[in-house]
């Protein structure tokens, strides 16, 4: 596949990426002991917000649910850094390690789920396919054989 080729495709997975994600923050993603579950809206405003602590020095004091929630926090800051770096293609370090970041705040994100007894829902299922949907456009073409 051809360099062009290999950007549209890289913009078309991520566009594809981007109608799994945006519903996401609309529907329902976390199910609790209350009536109502909870919205992906409000699950990223509270696991942003929980970011707050380490900007207070309250990491070092922070309990294991906390830290999780803090790790899942830095996930769509990340992805929203991920995409600026994806205007410069030769980045593809930094994208990485952005990957890896965020890859590490949803496995952190699960493991706030059971400590603090939630159950992730159709709009939480939605936000991790969304966002690994956007990651593998990174994989287009890596691994295709160079011509001589």
């Amino acid at each position: 596949m051809s360099y062009p080729g290999m950007q549209r495709m890289r913009l078309l997975i991520t566009i594809v990426g981007l109608c799994l994600l945006v519903p996401a923050f609309f529907l329902p993603a976390v199910r609790h002991s209350g009536p109502q579950p909870g919205p992906g809206w409000a699950c990223a405003v509270m696991a942003t917000g929980s970011l707050v602590g380490i900007f207070n020095g309250s990491i070092a004091s922070a309990t294991p649910d906390i830290l999780c929630l803090m790790v899942s926090g830095l996930v769509n800051p990340s992805l929203l850094i991920y995409f600026i770096f994806c205007l410069w293609p030769k980045l593809v370090w930094v994208r990485l390690g952005l990957a890896i970041v965020i890859l590490a705040g949803i496995a952190t994100s699960w493991r706030f789920f059971y400590y603090a007894h939630l159950t992730p829902t159709i709009g939480h299922f939605l936000w991790v396919a969304g966002i690994v949907v956007i990651l593998a456009g990174e994989l287009v073409g890596r691994f295709e054989k160079r011509a001589k």
